[in-house]
């Protein structure tokens, strides 16, 4: 008899004998007083229910949403609930529910009789008393709850209209995979509006109220249709429906959403976007300069507001510019894997950086082998390499959400990390194996072990990040973070477009542009010498340029960072390194000045390295400070969020505003600084030129390697879009040898900007498709409609030989236009181009690493009849003169300093520095001089 004592029978019984003692007249104005003093009833005065935010793109798209708990998208009215969906709940839930006052006696009687007679446990709840439960009372199972429930039941019906508590019941239910109120569900399970339902999706959803998992039709389709049978059942009985009507729903079948082929993946649809804003602006997260990543001024809203406030949230996001950034990237990294991965490990570096492999098959030893084979996609046939036998063996092939799979890496010829494992056995002791139809075949050996492919954290797939950033506002238009969100490791999922890493020579743009404010110019020259300098420890740090061997001579600035060398760049740092930094009130340390002008909020520590790339910064900052220099001088802070409104009122409650520097670079020092860098990617000898000389538009930007190739960068510009790519790994090991910026990260970074430029100006700028055509080609132009602008004053173009910089003489062809400051023209009459030939030259010279696919110019001219071509332009490190030409003119020390080897850091002995001979001979000698 433990059921009369149950908590539901009690309860029952308990109210009704209130409410007879109440009827009967003893105590109802001290009941009503007491209803009357029921404290939080204006809740349903004024229905607010939780609603979470949604995220909007730039183009009005919604892409992501904020919840916590139930997920309610939007609050329906009385309007919106279609008739056979009201009647559905009363014949399920309250058939009296326009009769009774908030309480059903007759059902509080019925309930009781049923659980006493048939020992089951039915509530006798109204669909009023079900809100106040909702509401006010909690689910507490108390008998003073069960009383409380019935009471402010009682006041709901005093204070609303049948209506209105319909209204309420169907937007504050639950029902199902986390979606609370009726438009939710009609959209999770129908994609429809609730006025679109039809009589058996209406039945559906109702069914789901009594248990939302269990009657799911997404879960458990024929338990759901039973389900619907049961409400119909109700809704004849009490003749809001006919047997036909009744029938015909039944048997309906439904058209499901998660079914549906063509369902838009708009939920979630950028998750790096999303993890972006709940991670880091929710949550107000600032770096350690003390100021938030990005111009996104929220911190004044709550966590209630955001993720219970209904909020509309229009974000820049470009949705078109968003998904062309993850597909570049997302090929780029196949085809960093695809080129890395068919070299062994550790292939050009060196030794002690290499991955260790065991020599001998012993179980959970890791091995290396190359791929003979696929069979069936079920097997791998694999080379075991370094081992004492070099069999073939077999390898399972992984399933096809394996990301060696989806890039394209297991086929013949490429490595593999494999682990061998001990053999399962059966009953009798022999050991199982799985692969005997291969051996049997003669395709792999038999083996002691069997093989299976690993995914260590040090042989995962590279990553990467791309950020655009619109010049002028600052606006953040694509966001691609990774490969893949849903392969990250949940809760270690890593947002790497605000993730600091080594930048490499793409920093060293900065560096320059600190050392033109110091009265450095393009046409400075500075020493190549090897460097040492003695660290406080005791160490030798030796900087080399990126070609080791390419050591001497002297360089400008200009070609100094055209061609990315490292020991002029730290010459130049060390000279200037004393004033250059300047106190961060954020870090209460010291940074680097022009780093922080430039939007940089990472500290920047004071060490000769940085000038070459050492402190970790992020793709959104190298974008930031990149964009200073397309921007003419001035900063325009990035930003995520245009505005924050309510959704059912529209009301504003947050509007950006632009934030910034107008006098964060000098104007003149920006411009000379672009020219530089359209050479980085135009002229022969620049880190980008093989693959980015013939772009259509005007681009400048500037490469970036890091050591043992861990970084790959390339940060670059146009006159409207700034853009900036990082490849490398997460734990930050090597991409390969020879993976240099300009084959990593340079490729993407080109393919999205050739279709975001035209795109951009078309939907953005409005420009016509005419306009844009007209604008692709003869880049180099100085009258390009897409050239950078001049400053205006401060600045003048000159012509120079394309060799030496310098002015020209009548024998220096090509030449080349340059931009300067006024007063820092170049002084010196190029002295190199002097001779002429009368024979073609027998040899090339030899070319930089990298660049053995370009030939240099040829040109002939007439003079007195005879063709004779002009010297070959050859990549030399320096000027070399024939036995016997005179030197070169002195060099002026102002403003053009000439900073040699012994003046600057620590010099070694003599004998350790390298001999002063030409590193790249001349290949011809002159049959004739002709003096100028």
């Amino acid at each position: 008899m433990r059921f009369l004592f149950s908590y539901l029978y009690v309860g029952s019984l308990l109210t009704l004998a209130a409410m007879v003692f109440f009827a009967l007249g003893f105590g109802w104005p001290m009941l009503q007083d007491y209803i009357d003093q029921l404290p939080g009833i204006e809740i349903v005065n004024d229905y607010r229910p939780d609603l979470g935010s949604q995220m909007f793109d730039a183009d009005g798209n919604m892409i992501a949403e904020f919840y916590k708990e139930l997920k309610r998208q939007r609050v329906a009215r009385y309007e919106d609930l279609p008739p056979h969906l009201i009647q559905a709940l009363i014949a399920t839930e309250d058939q009296r529910f326009y009769e009774h006052n908030g309480v059903n006696p007759f059902r509080i009687l019925t309930a009781f009789y049923t659980n006493f007679t048939k020992g089951t446990r039915q509530g006798g709840s109204t669909i009023t008393q079900q809100i106040a439960k909702a509401l006010f009372v909690g689910a507490e199972k108390t008998y003073e709850r069960k009383i409380k429930e019935a009471l402010y039941a009682m006041k709901i019906e005093q204070e609303l209209s049948k209506e209105e508590i319909i209204t309420i019941y169907f937007n504050q239910s639950g029902f199902g995979h986390n979606k609370a109120g009726i438009w939710a569900a009609a959209e999770e399970y129908f994609g429809k509006t609730p006025k679109e339902l039809n009589l058996a999706e209406s039945a559906t959803l109702v069914g789901l109220l009594k248990a939302n998992t269990t009657y799911s039709p997404l879960i458990n389709y024929k338990r759901s249709k039973e389900r619907r049978g049961v409400v119909l059942d109700s809704m004849l009985e009490c003749k809001f429906i006919t047997q036909e009507e009744r029938d015909k729903a039944a048997e309906e079948d439904l058209v499901l959403k998660q079914k549906s082929a063509d369902r838009p993946p708009t939920v979630n649809r950028f998750p790096y976007w999303r993890a972006y804003f709940e991670d880091v602006l929710f949550r107000a997260r600032k770096v350690q300069g003390g100021l938030p990543l990005t111009n996104d001024r929220i911190e004044n809203l709550t966590e209630d507001q955001i993720y219970r406030g209904g909020l509309k949230i229009n974000t820049t996001l470009d949705p078109k510019l968003q998904d062309l950034a993850l597909a570049e990237l997302q090929k780029a990294l196949i085809d960093v894997e695809k080129i890395r991965r068919k070299q062994p490990p550790g292939w050009g570096l060196s030794e002690e950086n290499r991955p260790k492999f065991a020599s001998r098959v012993t179980p959970n030893a890791t091995l290396l082998g190359v791929i003979t084979g696929v069979v069936d996609k079920k097997w791998l046939t694999v080379r075991l390499i370094d081992t004492k036998s070099n069999s073939i063996v077999a390898v399972r092939y992984p399933p096809e959400d394996d990301w060696r799979v989806r890039f394209g890496v297991l086929l013949p010829n490429f490595y593999v990390e494999i682990k061998a494992v001990e053999r399962p056995t059966v009953g009798d002791g022999s050991p199982v194996i799985s692969e005997q139809e291969l051996i049997d075949r003669g395709l792999v050996s038999k083996q002691a072990c069997q093989f299976e492919l690993i995914s260590t954290k040090q042989d995962m797939h590279a990553q990467g990040a791309m950020v655009c950033l619109e010049n002028g506002s600052g606006k953040i238009l694509a966001w691609a973070g990774g490969f893949d969100w849903s392969e990250e490791t949940p809760g270690r999922q890593r947002i790497r477009c605000i993730d600091g890493q080594q930048p490499g020579s793409a920093f060293k743009p900065l560096i320059f542009a600190e050392a033109f404010g110091k009265g450095y110019t393009p046409s400075t020259y500075v020493s190549n010498e090897a460097y040492y300098k003695v660290l406080p420890n005791g160490d030798v740090w030796k900087p080399r340029n990126y070609d080791k061997e390419r050591i001497g001579g002297r360089f400008q600035i200009r070609d100094v960072l055209v061609r990315s060398l490292n020991i002029p760049t730290v010459r130049v740092f060390e000279s200037i390194i004393g004033g250059a930094y300047e106190y961060d009130p954020g870090t209460f340390q010291q940074t680097l000045g022009i780093a922080r002008r430039l939007g940089i909020r990472s500290p920047i520590p004071k060490e000769l390295s940085v000038s070459l790339g050492t402190a970790d910064v992020t793709p959104l900052e190298m974008a930031t400070a990149y964009s200073v220099f397309a921007n003419g001088g001035v900063l325009v802070e990035p930003y995520a969020i245009e505005s924050i409104e309510t959704r059912n009122s529209g009301q504003k409650i947050y509007l950006h505003l632009p934030a910034g520097d107008p006098n964060a670079l000098d104007p003149v020092t920006s411009f000379v600084i672009t020219d530089i860098l359209k050479d980085v990617l135009r002229k022969r000898g620049g880190t980008g030129y093989s693959r980015a000389h013939d772009f259509p538009y005007p681009i400048a930007g500037k490469t970036g390697t890091t050591n043992n190739y861990n970084d790959a960068w390339f940060v670059g510009y146009s006159k409207t879009l700034t853009t900036a790519v990082w490849i490398g790994h997460d734990r930050r090991t090597s991409l390969g040898g020879a993976m240099s910026a300009g084959k990593v990260a340079l490729p993407p970074w080109l393919s999205f900007m050739k279709e975001a430029i035209p795109y951009h100006l078309k939907h953005n700028k409005g420009w016509s498709d005419a306009d844009i055509k007209a604008a692709s080609g003869n880049a180099v132009s100085p009258n390009h409609v897409l050239a950078f602008d001049t400053p205006g004053k401060g600045v003048k173009r000159v012509e120079v030989c394309s060799y030496s910089l310098k002015r020209p003489n009548a024998l220096c062809k090509p030449t080349i236009w340059i931009w300067v400051k006024e007063g820092q023209e170049p002084r010196e009459v190029c002295s190199d181009c002097r001779y002429v030939y009368k024979t073609v030259p027998s040899a090339m010279p030899t070319p930089i690493p990298g660049e053995e696919d370009v030939i240099p110019e040829m040109s002939e001219e007439a003079s007195e009849g005879i063709v004779q071509p002009r010297p070959v332009q050859s990549k030399r490190l320096q000027p070399i003169p024939p036995p016997g030409a005179p030197p070169p003119a002195p060099i002026s020390s102002d403003p053009q300093v000439d900073i040699h080897g012994n003046e600057r850091g620590w010099v070694p002995d003599e004998a350790e520095w390298p001999e002063h001979q030409p590193s790249v001979p001349r290949p011809f000698v002159p049959v004739e001089r002709r003096r100028l």
